[in-house]
């Protein structure tokens, strides 16, 4: 994680770079470090579905099933036939969310 903040401070436009860090974020529970990262991601590229996917589960996991789903529904609609965003959405049902 270490390097990858590094790398990501020298090259903060290199958006792949910070998504690999926010999914390390996420792999060991940091998980508001995470969410704000995936958010910077998703406000300066749109249209990064894995960056959405990843922010609702951020959000998910940190029980705010309403950021969740929107984070799943913006993902939904950049790649409807997208199977991952089908089942994180189907999961939101069976909770409540």
């Amino acid at each position: 994680i270490e390097q990858f903040e590094a790398a990501a401070k020298l090259r903060p436009e290199f958006l792949d770079l910070r998504y690999r860090l926010a999914r390390l974020y996420l792999d060991e529970g940091r998980l508001e470090p995470a969410r704000d990262e995936l958010r910077s991601i998703t406000a300066r590229r749109p249209a990064f579905v894995d960056a959405h996917v990843s922010l609702g589960m951020a959000h998910y996991l940190m029980k705010d099933l309403g950021g969740a789903r929107a984070a799943w529904v913006e993902a939904r609609r950049l790649a409807p036939a997208d199977v991952r965003v089908s089942a994180y959405l189907a999961l939101l049902q069976r909770v409540g969310g």
